[in-house]
């Protein structure tokens, strides 16, 4: 993978070396990916498509979004229901879901373990809390590492654990689209129903798991209950004392 990196940024090139000879970026046809330092933004170039990934929070997109947002189209305030509460965000991504629901004033925590996807996504944080207009008033929090590993570590309850493992792809070829190109990053986590089960217990409240309305659940026991929207279906688990 290309690494294009301005005199700005160049304490970033010994990291991003030390990843790559330590294998600790793994995903398929790395010679496609560059990743571009310039200035105070990160961006991820696939030059099949010749798509450059920015995470903006401050792109109209998201604060349009946002502004958007009331209790009547937004299925997050059916699912998080308990006001001002801590979410753990055990799949952060590109951040997405985490941003609205600290939006509607909740505490989030993001979990991020690919390293690729968290670069860019902290550099987003840090542009978004560098603005005057905009500021998330500490309400995001993100954290590179394994979510799994975190939740066994940590002295923190969350009122809930929000997993989004992505969708099977049917595509064999990279999309322009951002949420492909994050398919791709993101290698297949083989410990989901162990986090899904350590989550229910450790959780205050409730456990949700994003997943496709036509895929089955992911965990292996029954949802205490489901909410479906056209194209997603919520499965919640609610919290489950240790015996």
């Amino acid at each position: 993978m290309k690494i294009d990196i301005d005199i700005t940024n160049k304490h970033y090139s010994n990291y991003i070396k030390y990843l790559m000879d330590n294998d600790s970026i793994d995903f398929p046809s790395k010679d496609v990916y560059e990743l571009n330092f310039i200035k105070d933004k990160v961006g991820l170039k696939n030059k099949n498509n010749k798509s450059n990934i920015f995470i903006d929070f401050s792109d109209k997109r998201f604060s349009n979004r946002v502004k958007k947002i009331n209790k009547k189209n937004e299925i997050f305030y059916k699912i998080f229901k308990k006001n001002n509460s801590t979410i753990l965000d055990c799949t952060a991504g590109f951040g997405k879901d985490s941003f609205i629901l600290s939006s509607m004033g909740h505490c989030v925590t993001m979990i991020e373990k690919n390293p690729i996807v968290s670069i860019l996504l902290n550099n987003a944080l840090k542009r978004f809390n560098n603005t005057s207009k905009f500021s998330d008033d500490g309400r995001l929090l993100l954290f590179h590492g394994d979510s799994l590993d975190y939740l066994y570590n940590t002295d923190q309850v969350f009122d809930y654990a929000y997993i989004d493992f992505m969708f099977d792809s049917s595509k064999k070829t990279l999309s322009s689209k951002n949420l492909e190109t994050l398919k791709i990053l993101t290698e297949d986590y083989n410990k989901k129903k162990e986090l899904i089960n350590l989550a229910i217990h450790k959780v205050r409240n409730r456990v949700v798991i994003k997943n496709h309305i036509k895929n089955d659940p992911i965990y292996n026991q029954k949802s205490d209950y489901t909410i479906y929207t056209k194209l997603l279906r919520y499965d919640i688990y609610l919290r489950k004392n240790v015996r």
